[in-house]
């Protein structure tokens, strides 16, 4: 499955985070050096990403923001002789017999979604290859 957003990747880093990383071990955790800034959009940079206080007590903070930010300011040409350049990733292709998966938020999901106050709402349990699934949103 591919990521189509670099903002996607931040929140989802930053979640994990702040479930596996001990406040007192953020300032060890280089994991900031994974995501790709210069990608991001920039009202996401300014808006969430320097706001957010998990991240500021990371290592290269600010170094990434002002480096995504400043992405955005300069012309093509200078964004071309910024070193280094954003990592590549690897790109998996979905081939034509790759399961995908659809939920329908109907009436009753949507009321269960409007009332959640941000608890995670689990769609049935259905199985894909064999293997018992169930799709979270929150």
């Amino acid at each position: 499955m591919g990521i189509q957003s670099e903002n996607t990747i931040f929140a989802a880093l930053m979640k994990w985070v702040r479930t596996n990383i001990s406040l007192s071990a953020l300032k060890y955790c280089d994991l900031l050096d994974l995501v790709r800034f210069e990608f991001m959009s920039v009202d996401f940079l300014y808006d969430v990403v320097q706001n957010d206080q998990v991240a500021q007590q990371m290592p290269g903070f600010n170094k990434h923001v002002l480096k995504g930010l400043a992405s955005h300011g300069f012309s093509q040409i200078r964004r071309e002789q910024l070193e280094p350049k954003p990592k590549q990733r690897l790109r998996l292709a979905v081939k034509a017999d790759d399961p995908t998966f659809s939920w329908v938020i109907d009436d009753k999901m949507g009321g269960k979604l409007s009332n959640s106050r941000g608890d995670p709402i689990l769609s049935d349990i259905f199985h894909c290859q064999g293997y018992p699934m169930q799709l979270e949103l929150s």
